[in-house]
């Protein structure tokens, strides 16, 4: 029985690649494209040996693109310029199983843009090119809107020069087929499965990229798709190839035990060019079941789920490393071509592992790790009303910098029973909020039953009641350009080298409840710290950010006694040590912010108090960028940055130092307290006063000394 199923299998695998040869043209032959020549290919065809010389193109008709693969993996493409968005084939020889396809155009529509700034969103495109007939008359559908071009926040020029080549963004109006209203520039995209509510679209589809067990229907499992690209090294070798893996605009389909191994630079993580895997537009449902991505190149992002899409991430893998950038590509700085996160951010690197894009779109991971060497892990961009929950996973930076996720607007990100080994930050919130709790089995299948995640009852009960622990080679969580909430709970751990939460002049909110024994490790003892947002207007790398030299002065009608639109967090039920400051102020004398610190049922020793801090240098630019975030508090009066605390249901602060405060109010049964051997004394406004149950407000010392 066995050698007979055995006979089956090699026999129907036989007959595959027979039905695969056969409509090849041009099999075993050879061929040279000589220098200024263009082949024009109107079919798929099979050679034995391709030599294409400087300056020689390879192109298909109208709505139509080529792609080249050698032994079944991807290859031969490459930039035209590297601030460029052409491709081309790159010149020389190539050997082996050589196979041109000849598929019809992917034109999507998208206007995600990066780096969290505005920008409206595009739905998907329709299929686009002629659906049957030879090629030579196709062209994207009318009508379709192209990637938002220009200004900060779009990830493209105003205008694309040059002609099409294989694998060539298309101007508007251009030959294309793109209508001149459109805007300016769109991509065309080569995959190796493009699947859509009808299954696997093979016109569009580069199948001899795609080895192992013939792709059909709505399961596809087995396979590998491999991408042997390039890296930038010098200007005469841009890197590229911005080759798709799997690309759905709509079905729902389940991947299982699928390989994806992408070598060379990508293109674009704003809209998923040269991404392993994107899912894209409402119905599109991926679920990947062991799924191992291993990508390495610029921009050459893992998953990308975007415009509404929902995606089922389990037992997987995915680790992406970047790639080189051209010495002074930021100058002038362009953000529509960004390549990697911004020095202004402090951080360095140039892969985001995986990304959820646009509005209503879903992504869930499940017992899998996730790795990037350096930019992030997890990132929203350009976001309404999106869910990213991550249960069970590790996420991880490999170099030196780089965040867990990063919050764009509306951005519904929770993390359950996850490990955190991170650079720069676990989390960066732009806007939206952000959870970190345990996967208990009650939380895990409420999350199973909200977002239809189809876990078996065996699934979750796989699934360890654990809890979410961060281990940070810099900060935990930092906050800018809004002050959305962060909520801990259950057993979470910060284990941070430095200061654990960082808010940059916004009035975040912090949520802590220890009863599941969550608790905060600074490891430069800084719990909260509040300061002036030291980020520069100047994105270009003549930018930089310098301390004023004077102090800042009153703002005249600014209460520095008042908990409205403060820096808030609110801890119950835990045990802290460590320290607060708000220093907002020092670092731009027009700012101004309260931080209020509420504790319930809970215990803080360490010194609470407005500061004046200071970076390690005073100016900070593009060369010493790493200095961002980090800065030296000393303890002092508050000026347009009060600190107001509140002591109830029986907390106790033990004061380990001088603190200065606008604001305090002991619960009765609530204490302040002094380290033993020591004694604490306030004054409030100049006068002394004793510490006992009531509420005090205004110019407020803390002082201890031994007793």
């Amino acid at each position: 029985m066995a050698v007979y199923k055995r006979f089956v299998k090699t026999s129907a695998a036989l007959f595959i690649a027979i039905m695969l040869i056969l409509p090849l043209a041009g099999c075993g032959k050879s061929k040279t494209v000589e220098s200024g020549a263009t082949w024009t290919l109107t079919e798929t065809t099979r050679l034995s040996s391709l030599t294409i010389a400087d300056g020689a193109a390879i192109k298909a008709p109208e709505g139509y693109i080529v792609t080249l693969t050698v032994d079944g993996a991807e290859t031969g493409q490459v930039l035209e310029t590297w601030e460029g968005l052409n491709y081309k084939f790159a010149p020389g020889s190539y050997k082996g199983d050589i196979i041109l396809t000849v598929a019809e155009a992917n034109y999507p529509a998208s206007a995600v843009s990066g780096g969290g700034r505005s920008g409206g969103g595009m739905t998907e495109g329709s299929r686009g090119g002629a659906q049957g007939g030879a090629p030579g008359g196709a062209s994207a559908p009318a009508g379709m809107a192209g990637e938002r071009a220009g200004g900060a926040g779009g990830d493209m020029p105003a205008a694309a020069g040059g002609s099409r080549g294989a694998g060539d963004a298309v101007p508007a109006g251009s030959d294309g087929g793109i209508p001149a209203s459109a805007a300016a520039t769109v991509y065309s995209y080569r995959q190796a499965l493009y699947l859509d509510t009808n299954g696997i679209d093979e016109k569009k589809s580069v199948l001899a990229a795609v080895k192992g067990e013939k792709p059909a229907g709505f399961e596809i499992k087995d396979v590998e798709i491999k991408s042997n690209g390039s890296l930038y090294k010098d200007a005469n070798s841009p890197g590229g190839t911005a080759f798709n893996g799997i690309y759905a605009v709509g079905g729902s389909y389940t991947l299982k035990n699928v390989k994806i191994d992408f070598f060379g630079d990508g293109r674009s993580d704003f809209t998923g060019y040269g991404a392993a895997i994107v899912a894209a537009g409402k119905g599109t449902k991926l679920v990947l079941d062991n799924v191992n991505i291993n990508n390495q190149g610029v921009v050459r992002a893992g998953l990308i789920a975007k415009d509404g899409s929902k995606v089922i991430v389990k037992n997987s893998t995915i680790q992406c490393k970047g790639g080189t950038l051209p010495p002074g590509w930021l100058s002038p700085m362009n953000p529509t071509v960004m390549r990697s996160t911004l020095w202004i951010s402090g951080m360095t690197g140039n892969v985001r592992a995986t990304s959820v894009l646009g509005a209503e779109t879903q992504a869930t991971y499940i017992n899998s790790s996730v790795s990037s060497d350096g930019w992030g892990v997890f990132s929203t961009d350009q976001t309404t009303n999106i869910h990213l929950n991550v249960i069970n996973c590790k996420a991880i930076i490999t170099g030196e910098e780089g965040y867990g996720t990063y919050n764009d607007p509306s951005a519904h990100v929770a993390f359950y029973g996850t490990e955190f080994d991170m650079a720069t930050f676990a989390s960066v919130i732009g806007s939206g909020d952000v959870y970190y709790g345990d996967s208990n089995p009650e939380t895990v299948a409420a999350l199973n039953d909200k977002f239809d995640l189809g876990l078996t009852a065996e699934e979750l009960k796989s699934i360890p009641n654990k809890p979410t622990v961060i281990n940070s080679r810099k900060f935990g969580v930092m906050w800018h350009r809004s002050g959305n909430p962060l909520t801990v709970d259950g057993g979470t751990i910060f284990n941070t080298a430095k200061t654990t939460f960082i808010v940059s002049g916004v009035p975040a909110v912090i949520n802590m409840d220890g009863a599941g024994g969550a608790r905060i490790n600074p490891g430069n003892g800084v719990i909260m710290q509040v300061a002036s947002d030291d980020q520069p207007a100047d994105m270009s790398s003549d930018g930089y950010y310098e301390e004023p030299a004077d102090a800042p002065e009153p703002i005249a009608g600014f209460d520095n006694t008042s908990a409205e639109d403060a820096a808030t967090a609110n801890f119950s039920n835990i045990d802290l040590k460590g320290d607060f400051y708000n220093s907002v102020g020092w670092g731009k004398l027009t700012d101004k912010l309260n931080m209020a610190i509420n504790f319930n049922k809970s215990i803080i020793t360490g010194v609470i108090s407005a500061s004046e801090s200071h970076h390690s240098v005073p100016k900070i630019t593009k060369d010493n960028h790493t200095e961002f975030h980090s800065i030296t508090d000393t303890p002092c009066p508050a000026v347009n940055n009060g600190v107001i605390v509140n002591l109830t249901n029986g907390s106790t602060w033990t004061v380990t130092g001088t603190s200065y405060i606008t604001g305090l109010s002991i619960e009765d049964g609530s204490a302040v307290t002094a380290p033993e051997g020591s004694i604490v004394t306030m004054t409030v406004n100049g006068a002394k006063k004793e510490i006992k149950a009531g509420k005090y407000s205004g110019k407020i010392t803390i002082t201890v000394t031994k007793s």
